[in-house]
């Protein structure tokens, strides 16, 4: 709040749009990565034997979870699959696993949504039948449809993903009359997020400011498409590349969706229908106007728009702005534990603090562990 109320005190007045971007889940969470582990194993306790009798699949799944190995999406996919592909029934070999594509079950063309229940792990000779951007509904559907019912009753597939997956084209208009696509790429559903939202609509309200929310998986799109490459590890500079990003779509959508800001401009309730839209990627007409050379690279003799987002991606003298806080609170935990009578009592050789200079912990015992803390000297 503050940095917007410095802004409009630089500008002079309120501004018309405030475009804010929302944080995808971060994907490699440790508590993520454990609780596929956790579920997949629930899952194929559950299985009914009578369908699904790859022992062979049981006891690889059991073999991951004792060496924990970390459960990636390709083989989270693998398993959640029951070791078969989807779209021929063959089985897979998780030896190979880098062998296989995940395919997009809807086509990016189509939506922008990289979520597992959009995605399969499949044969790359298999993957070339959908290069067209062909839904497997109009293609193995009829082949498939009876093990991928199975298994949704078994709890290896979600309804959202098989009805992905047995989706035609002339059903589109038909399974989206409730807006499903449109609320999946433009609606933020996090409680958290609709506060701040709602705390910028209501400043700004008298200024007729829109309050444009924006997801993340837009941004992150335009970064994977066009090569603008992020490293944390460098610098803090990606955060003002996002923050442009966050801006040219929500300008974008504007522009190119009039009749759909209800969905990501914060009070705007009209009704609107959706049944025209052949296409639920809003970044569609943008990426098949502006495409990377032969050889990857932006060529901006012919490409004004995105040599102009590549001279902003390349800036390096940016404004950055740290919060200052102000913390509390002893330096060290305050139990004092006692000195070790021997080597065998030390709690698995643990490390003291001394209590003070001349007291070492090994005599007097000490504190277990020190806060990390600053001080300073001031003088008046």
């Amino acid at each position: 709040m503050l940095v917007v109320d410095d802004i409009k005190k630089a500008v002079g007045y309120a501004p018309a749009n405030i475009m804010m971007e929302f944080a995808r889940e971060d994907r490699d969470d440790h508590r993520l990565i454990a609780s596929r582990a956790r579920q997949l194993e629930k899952t194929y306790q559950e299985i009914s034997k009578n369908w699904f009798d790859n022992e062979s699949v049981t006891q690889e799944l059991k073999d991951q979870i004792k060496n924990k190995t970390k459960f990636t999406d390709r083989l989270y996919l693998y398993f959640i699959q029951g070791g078969i592909d989807l779209y021929t029934g063959h089985p897979l070999n998780i030896d190979q696993l880098s062998s296989y594509d995940i395919d997009h079950i809807l086509p990016q063309s189509f939506l922008l949504d990289n979520s597992l229940n959009n995605r399969v792990l499949t044969s790359q000779s298999e993957n070339r039948v959908h290069k067209e951007d062909r839904l497997p509904g109009e293609t193995v559907a009829n082949k498939m449809r009876p093990t991928w019912k199975m298994m949704r009753e078994q709890g290896l597939m979600t309804q959202r993903k098989y009805n992905n997956l047995t989706l035609k084209p002339d059903q589109i208009s038909k399974f989206n009359n409730r807006g499903q696509f449109i609320n999946r790429q433009l609606v933020e559903t996090r409680q958290v997020i609709k506060l701040a939202a709602d705390i910028m609509n209501q400043k700004y309200q008298a200024d007729q400011t829109k309050v444009v929310t924006v997801k993340a998986n837009l941004t992150h799109h335009m970064r994977e498409k066009f090569n603008f490459y992020k490293s944390r590890n460098v610098n803090d500079y990606h955060h003002a590349f996002d923050a442009y990003l966050t801006v040219f779509v929500g300008n974008w959508l504007l522009k190119e969706y009039p009749k759909l800001q209800p969905y990501f401009v914060y009070g705007d309730f009209a009704k609107t229908g959706t049944n025209n839209l052949k296409s639920f990627n809003f970044l569609y007409r943008f990426e098949r106007d502006h495409k990377l050379n032969d050889k990857g690279a932006i060529d901006t003799d012919k490409d004004q728009q995105l040599g102009y987002m590549k001279r902003i991606y390349r800036f390096k003298k940016m404004l950055v702005t740290k919060q200052l806080e102000t913390n509390e609170g002893a330096l060290y935990k305050q139990t004092i534990y006692k000195a070790p009578a021997n080597e065998k009592n030390t709690k698995k050789n643990r490390s003291l603090i001394n209590t003070k200079k001349n007291r070492p912990s090994d005599i007097y015992g000490g504190y277990s562990q020190s806060v990390t803390a600053y001080m300073s000297l001031v003088f008046f």
